[in-house]
């Protein structure tokens, strides 16, 4: 269950890999500015400072530095999955974490225009071209369309 009265969300897993099963509670906390370069640093870590050329090798490099930097608890089994690499139970969790937080007030608020409490609806949107406060009614990509 989500709770983001101070920006953080916790959730519960019950997943079953290779026919082991992992569950347990994660709490994660929204990221802060300090948090973001972590989280850069990080990806270019990984990555070993090489760019990321595919959608899908960026996607699993930002699902371990987000989790890494931002997990405050934790399973017990947690650390040993990051430390093996174990790819698809990371984006397993990860794709928790993010359904947890867009279910959660932050999220919802950041939905009604409402971006003073957000899980980074400005960078996104911004990301995205569009006015952060949505008065400009969206945007426009990159080139131009």
């Amino acid at each position: 269950m989500p709770t983001a009265a101070d920006g953080r969300v916790t959730f519960y897993v019950d997943l079953l890999h290779s026919g082991k099963k992992f569950q347990g509670s994660f709490t994660v906390r929204r990221p802060n500015f300090g948090d973001v370069g972590a989280i850069a640093a990080g990806i270019s870590r990984l990555a070993q400072g090489q760019p990321i050329v595919d959608q899908q090798t960026g996607a699993i490099l930002n699902a371990i530095a987000n989790l890494s930097v931002l997990t405050e608890e934790h399973p017990e089994w947690w650390m040993d999955v990051i430390e093996s690499e174990n790819i698809p139970l990371v984006m397993a969790v990860y794709a928790h974490y993010l359904r947890e937080r867009e279910e959660s007030p932050f999220r919802q608020a950041e939905s009604s225009g409402d971006t003073t409490n957000t899980t980074g609806g400005a960078a996104r949107s911004a990301r995205a071209g569009r006015n952060p406060s949505g008065a400009d009614g969206g945007g426009t990509s990159e080139s131009g369309e």
